[in-house]
């Protein structure tokens, strides 16, 4: 025997509210700036900030908007919707984002997104969004990519010490400053110029 619960009003309001901000974000709806509230804070797939205000916010959803134009398409993978409080909601989603653009990188990640939702006056607006794109040197049983960073730094290692033999035998060191490796503190960065 199968059991079907239907949705409360309550999960049908927060299903509607992630379901119009997923609409305006993959038609690219600039409408979607109006719904973060002023006290706002997030952070963006790639960004190494925290974005405190919602001016911020909606220049950030804008730049997103103008450097890749045209309807993106949104394969759900998961879905958890959590009814905090009277007047605040979270929604966390699993997805792949179909941009419209040759390059198909993120049509292949997982895009992690919370949305906060709280109810200002008469009308939800966003607190908070975070989104997030998984690192891929992160192995099976890893929280921190230890073991990928390992490898990378051994790697980076060995074509260090091939570059340095490669310059002091063949050309002086100047010549290959374009292809530098050097360490700071601690960490191997690598710089093409």
């Amino acid at each position: 025997m199968t059991i079907t619960t239907l949705p409360t009003d309550r999960e049908r309001v927060i299903r509607a509210l992630f379901d119009d901000y997923i609409q305006m974000y993959a038609g690219r709806d600039e409408r979607l700036t109006t719904q973060f509230s002023e006290n706002f804070s997030g952070y963006t797939g790639g960004g190494e900030f925290l974005v405190k205000d919602r001016l911020s916010w909606e220049k950030i959803t804008r730049q997103d908007f103008s450097q890749v134009p045209g309807q993106a398409r949104i394969e759900m993978l998961d879905l958890s919707m959590q009814d905090i409080s009277p007047d605040v909601v979270v929604v966390t989603a699993f997805f792949h984002i179909h941009l419209p653009v040759p390059d198909e990188v993120f049509s292949k990640e997982v895009a992690r997104l919370v949305l906060i939702f709280r109810l200002e006056g008469s009308d939800w607006k966003i607190v908070h969004s975070g989104i997030s794109i998984p690192y891929h040197l992160v192995q099976d049983g890893e929280v921190y990519p230890m073991q990928g960073l390992r490898q990378q730094k051994r790697r980076l290692r060995s074509w260090w010490r091939s570059a340095r033999r490669r310059c002091t035998t063949a050309k002086p060191c100047t010549d290959c400053l374009p292809k530098i490796l050097r360490m700071c503190s601690g960490n191997w960065i690598a710089t093409f110029v």
